[in-house]
């Protein structure tokens, strides 16, 4: 049977000039609806040698004569023969419009989201300023002589200095020699702490003074002794060194108390100004034994060794105690080591031998010391901070007799070379920048006299005001370069 063509049967007549209408057709008899499309084969089912049928469905404008075409549907991923369904040329799956949509609305979140964590990094950089502080390069001469008087007694404008004490002990091993030696009596020493709790002021006591046990053992110490003041209730205290009266290793006790029998006449001094060991003595022997003999050489050059070693921990010491605010030169400080070291034998075959430093220093203001040292070179020093700073082959020594520290003046040279540093006041310099525009910058570094270079960055970049607390404002401290 031949299929009807329906879209000749809906065209309408055309109308021309000096044509008849044609005569009426007759009616025609109802068209029966298209037959119902065959239900389109599984997926399973196509393949490349049987012709696929595409069914045609009418849509509500049909009458007007539109063919609607609907290709058919398979399952995403599936092919027909080597041809995968549904892809672009370029053989990659297209992602659906609502599927594009909702990647570009992630990819702007994404850059808005590093838009803002770069601005906010950017916003929350501190601000800087990077300074150069200024420095003034000294040669000394031989000739210049400096003057420092007890702190309790120096006039207003001269160099004072305080007294700082300190004991160490150290030990060390060195090879026994083939040949005995007879034992030689010794005597016990160690470490005691003195507490005065009597003044506020310090108490000097004598080289010598006698420190007894409660058994009545006697020790004394081989050097003067100043105890400083008490603060409030707190004892001023200080460590040093005491040593047998007598030989015998009886003197070898273990942590006690220790009166001062010569403040017995006054009550309150006797009770308040006392001495604790924290460790035993040791050292002590009666003599008359045998044991591993030393070759002298070989013992006084330990000594020596040992002695310097002290002598430089000493100093390290009394630099940390007195504080980066304060100065100790290495060439004033008085050393005055115990009598001759015991020695004792170890398992292997060594020596042991031991050595005790008494050591005492003046100390100056870091600040004062700079100025003092300022005005004789000439430098424009004058109601400025500056510090010393030692250089290369920069030594100290006391000038005539050894001053009794704490009573009399203290004359020294300074040789080498040094430098005089410029101390900035650093938290001085934010405030005062704090809130001030970026052109006030020259205005408020000129007010500090001891800055030689000084460059600022405010952040963030868009602001022209240093930040109004003084804390958000940063200060870096950069190494200074010498200047004549």
């Amino acid at each position: 049977m031949t299929a009807k063509d329906y879209f000749q049967d809906i065209t309408p007549a055309q109308k021309s000039a000096g044509m008849q209408r044609p005569a009426p057709q007759k009616p025609v008899a109802p068209v029966s609806p298209p037959p119902a499309p065959r239900p389109m084969a599984a997926p399973d089912d196509y393949s490349d040698d049987v012709e696929q049928n595409i069914p045609i469905h009418r849509s509500q404008e049909e009458s007007r004569g539109i063919r609607t075409i609907i290709a058919p549907r398979s399952r995403p991923g599936r092919t027909t023969g080597n041809v995968r369904e549904n892809l672009p040329p370029s053989g990659l799956r297209e992602l659906p419009s609502k599927q594009r949509g909702k990647w570009w609305l992630w990819t702007l979140a994404g850059v808005g989201v590093v838009v803002v964590v770069g601005l906010l990094l950017v916003a929350l950089r501190p601000t800087t300023v990077t300074i150069s502080p200024r420095l003034h390069a000294i040669i000394f001469s031989s000739g210049s002589v400096y003057t420092a008087y007890p702190a309790q007694s120096a006039a207003t404008g001269t160099l004072a200095y305080t007294v700082a004490t300190i004991d160490l002990q150290d030990s060390a091993q060195i090879a026994a020699s083939s040949t005995p030696v007879n034992t030689q009596p010794a005597k016990a020493s160690g470490s005691v702490t003195v507490y005065n709790g009597y003044s506020a002021s310090s108490v000097k006591l004598i080289k010598n003074t006698r420190f007894a046990t409660p058994d009545g053992l006697v020790f004394r110490t081989p050097f003067e002794i100043v105890i400083p003041g008490r603060k409030g209730s707190t004892p001023g205290s200080v460590k040093v060194t005491i040593m047998a009266d007598q030989t015998g290793d009886q003197y070898n006790v273990g942590p006690t108390t220790f009166t001062v029998p010569g403040l017995s006449g006054n009550a309150a001094m006797y009770k308040t100004i006392y001495a604790k060991s924290a460790a035993a003595m040791s050292g002590g022997a009666t003599g008359g034994g045998v044991t591993a003999g030393v070759d002298p050489a070989t013992l006084s050059a330990a000594v020596d060794q040992l002695k310097t070693d002290l002598a430089n921990k000493a100093y390290a010491a009394l630099s940390t105690q007195a504080g980066s605010s304060s100065a100790v030169l290495a060439g004033l400080v008085q050393l005055t080591y115990a009598a001759s070291p015991t020695t004792t034998q170890m398992p292997g075959g060594t020596i042991r031998i031991d050595e005790t430093v008494h050591a005492v220093a003046p100390v100056f203001s870091a600040v004062a010391l700079g100025q003092s040292v300022g005005s004789a070179v000439s430098a424009d020093v004058q109601n400025e901070d500056v510090t010393l700073v030692p250089g290369s082959g920069f030594s100290s020594a006391l000038s005539g007799q050894q001053p009794v520290l704490g009573t009399d003046p203290v004359q020294f040279s300074l040789s080498g070379q040094g430098e005089l540093l410029w101390t900035v006041d650093a938290s001085a310099l934010q405030n005062a920048l704090a809130g001030k525009n970026q052109g006030a910058f020259q205005a408020v570094i000129a007010g500090f006299p001891g800055i030689e270079e000084a460059y600022a960055k405010v952040e963030p970049f868009w602001k022209n005001t240093f930040p109004s607390n003084p804390a958000d404002i940063r200060v870096i401290m950069t190494t200074p370069k010498a200047g004549q």
